[in-house]
């Protein structure tokens, strides 16, 4: 047998590659849109994790895939598209944290706090110590003056912070914490 090293050299061709060999498996769509995200082509990584929806039979599989499309379109301001991924992503299989936290931030961006609450909470549900799903519930009831709440959720954020998370709102949440103290 001959491996052609030449569809190895990069992640892109790699994972065109084991599309190829495969093309009914979610993995490689999503590795493909993640190597089509790193150099910055996001219209070529929203186009392979559709395809991906398209092709691939496994339910749980097409609720990533629509999960990571929603993420991707909530992060270019598609957010009807996000919304309508996201959504369906909750349908198909298990519900995943992720796809309640980007739902929440749509509605939230629409000004239905009480809606955006409710798709952290969910979250919150699924996966206990997520620390975006507590950040932004400080964050929601930080902006509706509810300062108890708001403490809860930013000292369950820092308590599950790990090293994703973004030092800017770490700081937002220990800096908040240090003005509004217990009464």
């Amino acid at each position: 047998m001959h491996l052609n090293l030449d569809k190895w050299n990069n992640e892109v061709n790699f994972y065109q590659h084991v599309i190829e060999r495969d093309p009914y498996r979610e993995g490689g769509y999503q590795g493909l849109a993640r190597g089509h995200e790193r150099q910055g082509n996001m219209t070529k990584a929203i186009e392979t994790l559709g395809a991906g929806i398209r092709l691939v039979k496994d339910e749980q599989g097409r609720s990533d895939l629509h999960r990571n499309l929603g993420t991707l379109l909530g992060q270019q301001g598609r957010l009807r598209e996000s919304e309508r991924h996201l959504r369906q992503s909750l349908t198909l299989s298990t519900p995943h944290s992720g796809a309640h936290i980007g739902l929440g931030n749509i509605l939230w961006q629409r000004g239905d706090l009480q809606a955006a609450e409710t798709q952290y909470r969910q979250a919150l549900e699924i996966s206990p110590g997520n620390f975006e799903a507590a950040y932004n519930l400080g964050l929601l009831n930080q902006q509706q003056q509810q300062h108890t709440e708001a403490r809860h959720y930013y000292q369950l954020s820092l308590a599950n912070a790990g090293p994703q998370a973004a030092p800017q709102a770490l700081q937002a949440a220990r800096r908040y914490l240090s003005r509004h103290a217990s009464p």
